[in-house]
């Protein structure tokens, strides 16, 4: 069993208040997961399931992070790409220069591929 439930598009019926009380065999808090896009809404569905599973509401709580998807990839995107100029920036570019120029240039079959970011 999972410490949590989740309470689907359904809403509250006879299966979620089951669930709740068989969660209770094993446990003394039983913590419920809603997608509900505003707060009031979710402490209505809080009170409805204290008074039909005859438990006692501890607490409505929010999560820390309240990105949408969206800004969830724009943020790690632009953490990513914060990492790697800030790794660029330890590799100078003469550094780069030297090294090209130390390699061999006796190979001239092979293909050279440029990457530039």
């Amino acid at each position: 069993m999972k410490p949590f439930l989740l309470l689907g598009l359904g809403g509250i019926f006879d299966g979620t208040i089951d669930n709740m009380h068989l969660h209770w065999k094993y446990r003394e808090l039983v913590k419920v997961i809603v997608d509900g896009k505003r707060f009031a809404q979710v402490k209505h569905i809080a009170i409805a399931l204290e008074a039909e599973s005859g438990g006692v509401l501890v607490s409505a709580m929010r999560p820390k992070n309240l990105l949408t998807r969206r800004q969830a990839l724009a943020r790690s995107i632009e953490l990513q790409r914060r990492e790697e100029m800030s790794n660029r920036k330890e590799d100078t570019f003469y550094s780069r220069i030297d090294d090209a120029s130390d390699s061999d240039e006796d190979d001239d079959d092979r293909v050279n591929e440029i990457d530039i970011l």
